[in-house]
């Protein structure tokens, strides 16, 4: 269904004023991520920690990620969306700066600086998370949402796909704390061309106001949108959970089940993510003129498709690359549909709660694997199959009536 008046907003202009304000600050901000991510686990066995203690760190840490969306709702909302990654900034990199300082000089206590570490990443991705999405609902008009909001998810593929490379330098360099330094220098030098940059020309709607809504005003409004965010939270969640498996359960079916090589592996890891990248555009496009649930629907069947084939025999590299389509089918197809359900009044805090029910997804998607991998990891693909099954009927049959529009 097309969405009225859409042939009066200049896409092209849209997407080049987000350019500065929203989408190079979120690249910068993903090298930073993407450079962290190997660091997570050569951190921490250089600091002398077993494999299973960094797994279990790593896991751990993810609470944070879900309590810095869960929080930054709040954050938000108080300080404004810059002031918020300010605040959030400062607190992801100064456990970095610890940690480093500590490992220079062979202090003691590197492996709870670790932790720290990992802890304050987490939670400054989660309110980064959620303040980004603030400020998308500010500066997006809702006609061209769909291809603004998943150009904004390219620059954070873009982004997460150069960090590792960039990272590799400085490990060679200084060790694996490299990672964390150019995360710290990444997020820095995104959050100041963030802070410098103009407000984009076009908008999308208002700012919700900060103060003089009564505290029963609020309630109401978010007690009017908990039934679209539970319908639709379970969908989201099953996306979330299918879609943490792209990074756990892939490489390990690659390497075990298949038996490619570690750079192998690897390459095989860059192919799915430069997949990612083909249909952003063209999924945005069908958001914005047919709405949210055949692209939600469409990343999911398609995701589950890549990891059946996965299981069957000669078809791996059919079914990787389906799964690299379907993560990009639904290249910011859960801030899309945030921003859809999210009222006025109460925004931030909405989204916050969204983000967290999508980052608990993303923790969940290992525990997947743990349960059942332990078995076989031939359960775990077909596990994973069946959730992403299971959240597209019941999107497209329980959730269809928060996310097909009305006819107007």
């Amino acid at each position: 269904m097309s969405t009225p008046h859409a042939d009066v907003i200049d896409v092209a202009g849209v997407l080049r004023g987000l350019v500065r304000p929203l989408y190079l600050p979120s690249a910068l901000y993903s090298v930073g991520v993407g450079a962290a991510i190997p660091a997570q686990v050569l951190v921490g066995l250089e600091v002398g920690l077993a494999a299973a203690t960094v797994a279990l760190v790593i896991a751990g840490s993810g609470v944070a990620l879900i309590a810095g969306t869960w929080w930054g709702g709040p954050v938000v909302e108080r300080l404004g969306e810059r002031r918020a990654l300010v605040v959030a900034t400062v607190a992801g990199v100064l456990p970095v700066i610890l940690l480093a300082g500590v490992l220079a000089a062979g202090l003691p206590g590197a492996g709870i600086a670790y932790a720290l570490t990992l802890a304050a990443f987490n939670f400054c991705d989660g309110v980064w998370a959620v303040a980004r999405q603030e400020l998308m609902a500010v500066w997006v008009p809702a006609q061209v949402r769909g291809r603004a909001v998943n150009t904004y998810g390219a620059s954070q593929r873009a982004g997460r796909l150069v960090g590792p490379f960039i990272a590799a330098v400085l490990i060679v360099a200084i060790g694996p704390i490299g990672g964390f330094v150019v995360f710290a220098v990444a997020v820095t030098i995104g959050l100041v061309a963030l802070l410098a940059a103009d407000e984009p020309a076009h908008m999308g709607e208002s700012a919700p106001p900060t103060s003089g809504v009564s505290g029963d005003v609020r309630a109401d409004v978010l007690a009017s949108t908990r039934s679209a965010f539970w319908v639709v939270g379970l969908g989201i969640l099953a996306l979330a959970i299918v879609r943490a498996q792209q990074e756990v359960l892939l490489p390990l079916w690659a390497s075990s089940a298949v038996g490619l090589t570690a750079a192998t592996v690897s390459v095989a890891m860059g192919l799915s993510l430069a997949l990612e990248m083909v249909l952003f555009y063209p999924a945005g496009w069908v958001l914005d003129r047919y709405g949210s649930l055949p692209v939600v629907v469409a990343c999911l069947v398609v995701l589950s498709a890549g990891f059946a084939l996965l299981a069957l025999p000669g078809l791996f590299w059919v079914g990787l690359c389906l799964i690299g389509l379907g993560g990009g089918i639904g290249s910011g197809i859960v801030k899309t549909i945030g921003l859809q359900l999210a009222p006025r009044v109460g925004r931030p805090r909405f989204l916050g709660r969204w983000q967290a029910l999508a980052s608990a997804g993303a923790v969940l998607g290992p525990l997947v694997v743990a349960a059942t991998g332990t078995v076989s990891l031939d359960i775990a693909v077909w596990a994973t199959v069946v959730v992403g099954l299971s959240g597209a009927v019941w999107l497209a049959t329980a959730g269809r009536r928060h996310l097909v529009p009305r006819s107007t």
